[in-house]
């Protein structure tokens, strides 16, 4: 079931919120590459799916991130996710959300039943951008992609979709609002909420990155 892509920009913590999303055995989780093919077979607990995935490390943030939904690829994987009555909820970049609609990859509108965007003010910027720069080492473009590409892409999505769900990145910046964030959509997602597990996430990843924004300076 294609229940809500998350699109947000690079940094903006899309990461945090799918997990915190996809606590709940109802959805599909995020796996290591060697378990994505469990997935849809086996179920995997809120305790299990906490476990892998509050595993923020400010020294390596890449490998942090290798947890994976398979299937952005166009229709072939695409169509089990339609058909199983676990909820897919997946994260994506504005350009990558925009070219999957452009290009049919989830089959015909409408394919998700909400969409999720990460809210953002102008001024947020600098210091969204400047988290995705230090996180992702491997990927030097990214913060010149968020400026040339993603920035006008996320505005132009959310004015086409004028219905859509929305968490704002001040939200992710104290566990009080993120949790209230949290539980507003997965209320409206019909997936259950699970404070403590959020709660531990969400701890992980605010002290990796003060870490992380302190061992820049």
């Amino acid at each position: 079931m294609l229940t809500a892509p998350i699109v947000y920009i690079q940094g903006s913590g899309g990461n945090l919120v799918a997990r915190s999303l996809t606590l709940d055995p109802k959805t599909v989780p995020y796996l290591p590459t060697d378990l994505l093919h469990t997935a849809l077979d086996n179920h995997y607990t809120a305790e299990q799916r906490s476990n892998m995935y509050n595993n923020w490390n400010h020294k390596d943030w890449t490998e942090a991130e290798q947890l994976f939904i398979k299937y952005h690829c166009p229709p072939g994987d695409t169509s089990v996710f339609q058909a199983t009555p676990l909820k897919l909820i997946s994260t994506f970049h504005p350009k990558q959300f925009q070219d999957g609609e452009r290009h049919g990859t989830w089959g015909s509108d409408p394919y998700w039943d909400s969409i999720i965007f990460i809210d953002y003010e102008d001024d947020d910027v600098p210091m969204i951008t400047k988290l995705a720069r230090l996180k992702r080492l491997d990927m030097p473009g990214h913060e010149a992609q968020v400026y040339n590409v993603e920035l006008s892409c996320i505005q132009k999505l959310m004015t086409d979709k004028p219905n859509h769900l929305s968490i704002h990145w001040r939200q992710l910046r104290t566990l009080e609002d993120f949790c209230a964030g949290i539980e507003s959509l997965a209320e409206k997602l019909n997936v259950n909420f699970y404070p403590d597990h959020v709660e531990s996430l969400w701890q992980c990843w605010d002290e990796q990155n003060k870490l992380l924004m302190h061992d820049s300076y």
